[in-house]
């Protein structure tokens, strides 16, 4: 049976049945009123009571009339501050017009906690839609969207059929993947924008637990939620209301609890490093965070390979709200496919076990190929624009190519990267894929047709690396890389700035908050990376898109790093060789060089 609420409902309900109480105040002070007076009899009233009889039908509606106006005048005062509304839905069913019913339901991993008794999240999101279905005019029609990701239309047209929309509701699977609710807000605004809304309006009801991680972002230690940014969810939730800014539109957030909130979940596991290789030890990093409202203590972290254990760690106490970090160091043997598993201790019970473990796939390999163009190759590796950056990434090349290195020297399997140099006209028969990196070493030139191969390639996840050099043609780099800000470059290459008679040559600037490929360099100010000198460099004006990794003194950029669709590209304003600068002899250059790799890769 519907309730009164469903007909008439409020948004603050305890006010309305306040100002329903209120109501009764009237008539207890009328009664109480009535009780202050005795009859005494007299006879000189007698006179004035018989005249008095003749109106009495009159006086007695006019006070009735008076004490039902103040009962509803306090009964509508109370009742205007609970703030009433009457859903879309209930006006079609008044009006006969057909509206339009968008559930958008969150079947992501966190759905998936249960209760005491043993009853999912999920479970009780389906059956309010269920509810919710059965409120609804049979005029109306639906369209059902979920939200793990991807976000899917699974109606994505409005449906009138009931039997088809309550299948497709039903078939609806739980999952252990992250919700997406930014690409299902893109689905509403899709159903949107293929109807035409009638004057029954539009009503999107939105059901999902809303954990607080997901609402509310939070520094790491901090749990003011006050001051806390919104996120990803919330600015699409703000989004869709936005949207819904007609009077015939409602936006409805439906929270389905859960009685056990408590919850440990394994929420991070990741690499040191995006280059894993045998022989090299790499350090795996993993996050216990405690979600619910009371400290555990003893935690057993356990991290296996391929289901053998490698090492467990015991964090000693974790709060609520807290997070504990564990690294461990791991080392491959062999090049492979190897499954890293992190997970609690197998004993431990709370709401949601599904996020007690987490998985990461790594793949280890041998060697990994590096394509380096270079733009005036030599027969003397050093001589050439590719030289030291190979030489940073395989030392062993130095060696003569016709002469096998000695046994004392570095063997071809103690380095990771196996580079390959070639002239620019060969660059159109290589296979790009086979690359994982590709750098650009002094090139004066490409064509239009190598320039859409290198865009195409950074686009599928490929990573480009650029060094200038005194052979860079600006124009062609301008025209064709950076495309009118549509290509790979993250900005408009400039004028060559060079040093002039008595001018010191630039130095790189410390800097306060370094990237990632230089915070381990940027500790050590003494370090060769802020001795170097560079004399000439090619500046390039950066985009919105662009990140800044290395300054010079002179407060002009001389690394760039950028995204470009699934890809990566970094721009070295100055040369890779000893022609502009003196970095290459400096040891930092090194792990420059193989950090760029790394986060090319």
């Amino acid at each position: 049976m519907l309730s009164l609420a469903q007909f008439w409902p409020f948004v603050h309900p305890g006010l309305a049945a306040a100002g329903l109480a209120a109501g009764t105040v009237p008539i207890i002070i009328h009664l109480i009123n009535r009780r202050r007076y005795r009859r005494v009899p007299w006879a000189a009233m007698s006179f004035l009571l018989r005249a008095k009889r003749r109106a009495a039908r009159t006086v007695w509606l006019e006070h009735w009339l008076l004490l039902l106006l103040r009962i509803v005048l306090i009964v509508l005062l109370g009742l205007a501050v609970a703030r009433p509304f009457t859903s879309s839905s209930h006006l079609a069913d008044l009006t006969g017009s057909r509206g339009l019913r968008i559930i958008l339901l969150d079947n992501s991993l966190s759905m998936q906690a249960v209760d005491t008794s043993g009853v999912s999240r999920f479970d009780q999101a389906k059956a309010y839609v269920d509810r919710l279905m059965a409120s609804f005019s049979e005029k109306d029609t639906v369209s059902l969207i979920t939200t793990a990701y991807p976000a899917k239309a699974v109606i994505g047209h409005p449906e009138s059929d009931r039997r088809v929309i309550r299948e497709r509701i039903s078939a609806v699977p739980d999952t252990q993947l992250r919700a997406d609710f930014h690409g299902a807000v893109s689905r509403i605004e899709d159903v949107l924008a293929g109807v035409d809304i009638a004057r029954g309006g539009c009503s999107v009801h939105v059901v999902s637990d809303y954990p607080l991680h997901r609402m509310l972002s939070t520094q790491r230690g901090k749990h003011d939620v006050d001051s806390a940014p919104a996120t990803v969810t919330t600015l699409a939730l703000r989004r869709l209301a936005d949207k819904l800014t007609q009077s015939s539109h409602e936006l409805t957030l439906v929270r389905v609890p859960s009685l056990d909130n408590e919850n440990i979940a394994v929420s991070d596991l990741s690499l040191s490093s995006t280059l894993v290789a045998t022989g090299f030890p790499l350090q795996v990093s993993m996050t216990v965070a405690n979600h619910g409202s009371v400290s555990v203590r003893g935690l057993s972290l356990t991290l296996r390979r391929d289901q053998q254990e490698v090492r467990t760690e015991t964090i000693p106490s974790l709060g609520p709200g807290q997070q504990s970090e564990v690294s461990m160091s791991l080392l491959f043997h062999q090049p492979g496919q190897y499954m890293l598993e992190a997970s609690l201790d197998s004993t431990y019970r709370d709401a949601l076990p599904l996020d007690n473990s987490r998985c990461l796939a790594v793949e280890v390999a041998s060697r990994m190929p590096v394509l380096l163009v270079d733009g005036r190759r030599s027969s003397s590796l050093l001589s050439g624009q590719s030289g030291f950056i190979v030489a940073s990434l395989a030392p062993e090349m130095l060696y003569d190519q016709d002469t096998p290195p000695s046994r004392s020297g570095p063997s071809q399997q103690e380095s990771l990267f196996a580079p390959s140099i070639v002239d620019p006209a060969e660059l159109a028969s290589e296979a790009l894929d086979t690359f994982p990196v590709i750098y650009l070493c002094n090139v004066s030139r490409l064509s239009q047709g190598q320039w859409a191969r290198l865009t195409a390639y950074v686009a599928r996840g490929g990573g480009l690396g650029i060094f200038a050099g005194d052979l860079i043609q600006v124009e062609n780099y301008n025209r064709y890389a950076f495309a009118d800000g549509e290509g790979l470059l993250p900005g408009l290459l400039q004028a060559v700035e060079s040093v002039t008679n008595g001018e010191d040559a630039w130095t790189i600037a410390p800097d306060a908050l370094p990237h990632a490929m230089v915070r381990e360099l940027m500790s050590f100010p003494d370090s060769g990376l802020f001795l170097s000198r560079i004399e000439r460099y090619l500046p390039l004006q950066p985009q919105s898109r662009a990140d800044v990794v290395l300054h010079l003194s002179n407060g002009q950029p001389l690394m760039i790093a950028s995204k470009f669709d699934r890809g990566r590209v970094l721009y070295m304003a100055t040369s890779g060789d000893m022609a502009w600068n003196n970095l290459p002899a400096k040891g930092d250059f090194v792990s420059i060089i193989v950090n760029s790799t790394a986060y090319l890769a």
